[in-house]
């Protein structure tokens, strides 16, 4: 259903990131990234992120479909 999603990203020389998150309605998406870096003093950081999904009147749970 399309509802899990998942990422990695690469800065050169200066660090990376994963991240993951799940559909949770067709309303709200949880998700979740640990970036870290390499040249700075705070090096990991955490980030949870709710979203919302406005004026979705037709309910639709994937986001391909929704743009």
């Amino acid at each position: 259903n399309d509802r899990i999603w998942a990422g990695a990203s690469y800065r050169y020389k200066d660090g990376f990131a994963f991240l993951g998150g799940v559909t949770l309605s067709h309303l709200f998406d949880l998700g979740y990234s640990y970036d870290t870096r390499n040249q700075t003093i705070g090096r990991a950081s955490h980030e949870v992120v709710l979203g919302i999904r406005l004026f979705n009147r037709y309910k639709i749970i994937c986001p391909q479909n929704l743009w």
